[in-house]
């Protein structure tokens, strides 16, 4: 009977699901391979990178060993409540530089709205969504995409179990195969080393009192070694 392995699981997987996050096509995929400690890699946009420590926990849940690597990317759509920002700061800087250089090459003209549109710098976008609103969908996608990497390792871990036990039953069968032989072996060598006495009773002693000897399990005990085994 083949020894049966309980549960087995391979360190390698991959599961990937797609979401919408306030109107935004996001992609979430979760990588696992072989590693002595568990280790968790996050690859996302800016504002998901606030909730790493929550995915982080979503995923210990599940995988409690090995190099985790998930990358979160968002394909299409756009993010609602756009905020622009100016940068006064470096509006103020380039308007100073503007008239310096009017004055240093006495130029015609006025800066005006048009000049300072052509610096695209100075207006910042920001798309202003809270992470808070994203934790519920980016948890059910993170959740489903676990779900098919440990399906995966599962799958693996399976197959891996079958094939090791294979080869346990091939290694029990060459066991029981060599113990078989070596009674045989046992009882060939028996054999020689009874001939063996005999003919040296035979050639020393009378019969009689070598038939006598051999009976001697106290005689046979002292002068007989398995050293001596003939090869």
């Amino acid at each position: 009977m083949g020894l049966e392995v309980v549960v087995l699981r391979s360190m390698t997987g991959y599961g990937w699901e797609q979401i919408e996050l306030e109107g935004m096509r996001c992609t979430i995929e979760i990588r696992s391979i072989n590693h002595r400690f568990w280790d968790v890699a996050i690859r996302a946009p800016k504002i998901i990178q606030s909730l790493e420590e929550e995915i982080k926990k979503w995923i210990a849940q599940e995988i409690h060993r090995g190099k985790v690597e998930v990358t979160i990317t968002f394909s299409s759509g756009q993010w609602p409540n756009k905020k622009i920002n100016v940068d006064w700061t470096l509006a103020d800087t380039y308007y100073r530089a503007l008239n310096a250089l009017k004055k240093r090459f006495n130029l015609a003209g006025e800066i005006g709205l048009k000049e300072m549109l052509s610096f695209p710098d100075l207006f910042v976008v920001e798309e202003w969504v809270s992470p808070d609103s994203l934790i519920a969908p980016l948890k059910e996608g993170v959740q489903k995409a676990l779900s098919q990497l440990v399906a995966m390792r599962q799958r693996e871990g399976e197959a891996l179990a079958r094939d090791l036990n294979g080869r346990i039953n091939i290694i029990k069968k060459s066991i029981t195969e060599i113990e078989s032989l070596a009674q045989g072996v046992k009882e060939y060598y028996g054999e020689r080393l009874r001939e063996r006495i005999e003919s040296f009773l035979a050639n020393r002693v009378p019969v009689d009192e070598g038939a006598s000897l051999m009976k001697s399990p106290s005689w046979l005990k002292r002068r007989i070694s398995v050293k001596n085994v003939p090869a």
